[in-house]
């Protein structure tokens, strides 16, 4: 039996780029740095898996939102579970010591509002941990510049017709380092740390692809380049 192409990319990078630190492992190191003991916590599109619920035991309160109430039905990792759009949370003023978003900020289309409710929903002092698309980066570029159903067709290719990754409109309206930069400011956040990761997987639809691709993405991460830093993740803080 052939071997799904995400899993044979993985034992390709396992094999070849043993020294490969991806998005969810950039992202995990940070929450551990800023994850409350018995505070509250909220994830904004939270879909069928958190990061966060292997934490779920050392906080008080944790929450997870999203606009698809089947996807969130099927997240087993947080009990407190609801319907919500980002840019209009139905919580109170400074409940939250921590809020992650992984992967959302490219779907939304009003990005400034976005960050304004993340930002008026967490306590002073509380930390925003959040992972969003490069659009700098060649694989990001390509994917701004088709449509949803080649995002589909791409996505299947790598994870097989079981596919467990739902695809969304993109609108990249907040994609590089100096609008988010700006508008996480503008919102009234103050910059921690800024990171970038590379993700070879997008290239698994094709073998031959993945393997002239991988070695770039060696030499990428290495010199620090964008083009194929396919993911930014940052830290912010509410000061007051």
């Amino acid at each position: 039996m052939k071997t799904d192409n995400l899993t044979w990319a993985n034992d390709m990078i396992r094999c070849c780029y043993p020294g490969w630190i991806g998005l969810d492992d950039r992202m995990n190191t940070r929450i551990r740095e800023y994850i409350p003991d018995c505070g509250n916590a909220l994830d904004i599109g939270c879909g069928k898996h958190s990061p966060l619920g292997d934490y779920r035991n050392r906080l008080n309160l944790l929450v997870g939102t999203d606009l698809e109430l089947k996807d969130i039905k099927e997240n087993v990792g947080i009990k407190v579970l609801t319907v919500a759009d980002g840019t209009n949370l139905p919580f109170a003023s400074g409940l939250f010591d921590l809020i992650i978003s992984k992967t959302v900020i490219e779907h939304v289309v009003d990005p400034l509002s976005f960050f304004k409710e993340a930002h008026r929903v967490l306590k002073p002092g509380g930390g925003f941990v959040w992972a969003t698309s490069n659009l700098r980066a060649f694989p990001i570029l390509a994917s701004a510049l088709t449509p949803l159903g080649v995002h589909k067709w791409v996505y299947r290719q790598i994870f097989g017709s079981s596919l467990d990754v739902d695809q969304f409109p993109t609108y990249y309206r907040a994609n590089t380092k100096k609008t988010l930069g700006q508008q996480l400011t503008q919102a009234g956040f103050a910059k921690v740390a800024f990171y970038s990761a590379s993700w070879p997987q997008y290239f698994a639809f094709s073998r031959c692809l993945f393997r002239f691709f991988l070695p770039l993405h060696r030499l990428s991460d290495w010199l620090g380049l964008e083009f194929l830093q396919a993911h930014l993740i940052g830290v912010y803080r509410k000061d007051s």
